[in-house]
């Protein structure tokens, strides 16, 4: 998901269990139903924050992983710069 997306903002274009989780990372087969880590993206004008991780095959305990916590100027920095605009990376 690149820049303008808002699939890293709180408003996931793919979600695994439906209930408002972003999947972050899949198998490096590119299928991101494959293996999933999701996780609860919450937005604030200050933070923006990863929380309550999960996978989509195993019930593994994952509550020792984050809450993670970004400042959201910073944040919004770093997605920008997977757009396609000038300064971009790929």
């Amino acid at each position: 998901m690149r820049w303008p997306s808002r699939h890293f903002l709180g408003e996931p274009r793919i979600s695994w269990f439906g209930d408002g989780d972003t999947v972050l990372l899949g198998c490096r087969c590119g299928e991101p139903g494959c293996w999933p880590l999701t996780a609860d993206i919450v937005v604030t004008p200050e933070t923006v924050g990863w929380q309550h991780f999960r996978n989509g095959h195993r019930s593994w305990d994952l509550h020792a992983l984050g809450p993670f916590r970004f400042a959201a100027s910073d944040y919004l920095a770093a997605l920008e710069r997977t757009g396609d605009g000038p300064g971009s990376t790929r």
